[in-house]
């Protein structure tokens, strides 16, 4: 059950997403707000609570990405270090 936790951080941030966008969907607020924090502090990916980004955008470099609040982002869409939205 927590093998997905000793994979690559890639593989790890991927299954937070996941994990966020079901608490988005439900509406499990106080969920989302924690796995946001730990998006931020252990890949320093700052993403808005109430706003989905679709679980196909890719970060090859997960590291100083700031996506803020009313960006609309489409499916497929890559973005890289150092990246801020919005």
């Amino acid at each position: 059950m927590l093998n997905w936790l000793f994979k690559s951080p890639k593989t790890r941030l991927n299954h937070t997403r996941r994990l966020l966008i079901t608490c988005q969907n439900k509406q499990r607020w106080g969920l989302a707000q924690l796995l946001l924090y730990r998006i931020q502090n252990q890949h320093g990916i700052f993403l808005p609570l109430k706003q989905m980004v679709p679980l196909s955008t890719e970060f090859p470099h997960p590291a100083s990405i700031v996506i803020g609040d009313g960006v609309r982002l489409g499916e497929r869409v890559k973005i890289y270090q150092g990246v801020t939205l919005g």
